[in-house]
């Protein structure tokens, strides 16, 4: 019987331990436990790492409050960069006092501009006329400022709007009489059509005329005296003495936004 000496054992310890305790298998990324662990010649892997390819859509946000909203004014009316038009309008009128059945058949004719705001089928619009009237016989009312506020909506090439207008003041000439008007109320209805940057509209308008001072004259064809007693304008009226009713053919073009105050140009901050 062969005995083992005290060397020997711990010899045949420590080749056991080596055997049980080695690991089976060698990962990349984990090394060999204990001091005994004998490398396994295998054939190393390589750790394929993915690489980050820069993208081209933005990295979408953590939540929607880390979105940035741009705040922008909305000014209404904005006289630079609202859209804005311009053009002329003419058609029939007639003219009835009130209070009377007789009606005077006449001609309008109108210079007009209008700027719009313009929010996806909505649109608001303000205008301003100047022009004339003529009935017969011999009736003329100067229209000096007339202003028209409207709104309505759009109908792909199609426009349907309604307003009222106001004529703060004016004069007129009626068989002999100056008159003096005031701020005379009216109302309207459009519809237009759209082609390219031009604009053709028919508009159906009521209004009324509202004379403050003015008398007529008492010979007709009136004389120099009597035209000067038709101007005493400190005899007051204050009453709406007519009723101004006019179907006007209106044809207008988009002008380009003013981008000058004066001779300066203007600078928009974004």
């Amino acid at each position: 019987m062969r005995v083992f000496s005290r060397k020997s054992y711990l010899s045949l310890l420590s080749l056991v331990a080596g055997t049980t305790l080695a690991p089976s298998t060698v990962h990349a990324d984990v090394p060999a436990a204990g001091p005994a662990a004998t490398p396994t010649a295998t054939t190393p892997t390589t750790a394929t790492t993915p690489t980050a390819t820069p993208s081209s859509e933005p990295a979408t946000p953590a939540s929607v409050e880390d979105v940035p909203i741009p705040w922008k004014p909305w000014p209404i009316f904005d006289p630079k960069l609202t859209p804005r038009t311009m053009g002329w309008s003419g058609g029939a009128t007639y003219y009835r006092k009130l209070g009377e059945n007789d009606v005077h058949w006449g001609v309008v004719l109108g210079r007009l501009e209008t700027i719009e705001e313009r929010r996806g089928k909505l649109l608001v619009g303000l205008q301003r006329l100047w022009g004339i009237r003529v009935y017969s016989p011999w009736i003329i009312v100067p229209v000096l400022n007339r202003y028209l506020f409207e709104g309505g909506l759009r109908l792909g090439p199609v426009e349907v709007a309604a307003g009222f207008s106001l004529m703060p003041f004016t004069f007129d000439y009626e068989h002999g009489r100056f008159g003096f008007v005031g701020p005379s109320p009216g109302a309207n209805v459009r519809v237009g059509f759209r082609i390219g940057t031009l604009r053709i509209s028919v508009r159906a308008e009521r209004e009324y005329l509202w004379r403050l001072s003015g008398q007529k004259s008492q010979v007709f064809p009136p004389t120099w005296a009597s035209l000067g007693e038709a101007l005493r304008f400190w005899d007051w009226v204050g009453q709406p003495d007519a009723l101004m009713t006019g179907f006007v053919l209106e044809i207008t073009g988009d002008q380009p936004p003013i981008m000058k105050r004066g001779s300066h140009p203007l600078i928009l901050d974004k």
